[in-house]
């Protein structure tokens, strides 16, 4: 995972540890020549300095990043009415790949959290993590049924996708609770899903592909219903 951690002094006075939040790591690993002069960004009950082959190792890459940290797996619930924020709601993803810059993507459009309905890959898998790039840690993860989901629908403006839609991606508007349903790729959303829309949508193709990647589709969507809402550009 991302920033880098010191092994120091600071360090050595966290004794006894720090109560553990959602967001603190468990544990942070540090590539023992990479985080000179860095200060620790985030608490972590332990800190254990490795060589960059062990992190190769733990990570399964050739070039890993200079500090991973080792944090406890989260779940929500599906959140009452009315939901705060645009979530995002995912119909049985399958590539953990995909998910993970799925993820990515909500983080980054400030979507409230992802539910996963049905038979999802684990986004805890590691490619997934990976392809997260930290945001695993700050994005509520909910799951439940098709069923659930629908019930837990009744009343939401629900948003969905769909190749035979009449309504273009620029009519995807919806309001700061709105929920995004996104199909699966090679199915797109079951009949059960498409009744529980308030409205479906479409990306228009203009080319010869046949269909969009998830993660792209989905972020297209995701920042077409943030237009016209107020900036919090945090940059």
């Amino acid at each position: 995972m991302g920033p880098c951690v010191r092994r120091d002094d600071a360090w050595r006075e966290l004794r006894p540890p720090p109560p553990l939040t959602e967001k603190a790591a468990l544990r942070f690993l540090v590539g023992s020549n990479d985080c000179a002069g860095r200060a620790p960004v985030i608490a972590a009950r332990e800190v254990i300095e490795a060589t960059e082959g062990v992190l190769g190792k733990i990570t399964g890459k050739d070039n890993p990043q200079a500090a991973i940290g080792v944090l406890r797996q989260r779940w929500t619930t599906l959140p009452a009415a009315p939901a705060s924020g645009l979530w995002l709601a995912l119909d049985r993803p399958r590539d953990p790949g995909n998910l993970g810059a799925i993820i990515r993507t909500a983080d980054a459009a400030a979507a409230a959290g992802v539910i996963l309905i049905g038979e999802a890959t684990d986004p805890f898998a590691p490619e997934c993590v990976r392809a997260t790039s930290g945001s695993i840690a700050g994005v509520p993860l909910a799951r439940c049924t098709e069923g659930e989901f629908a019930a837990w629908a009744r009343g939401r403006e629900i948003i969905g996708t769909a190749g035979s839609a009449a309504l273009d991606v620029r009519q995807a508007k919806a309001g700061p609770d709105g929920v995004l349903l996104m199909g699966s790729e090679s199915d797109g959303l079951t009949p059960g899903l498409l009744a529980a829309c308030s409205r479906l949508v479409r990306i228009p193709m203009w080319g010869g592909a046949e269909s969009l990647n998830l993660a792209v589709a989905t972020g297209v969507m995701l920042y077409e219903m943030r237009r016209g809402w107020p900036a919090r550009d945090k940059r």
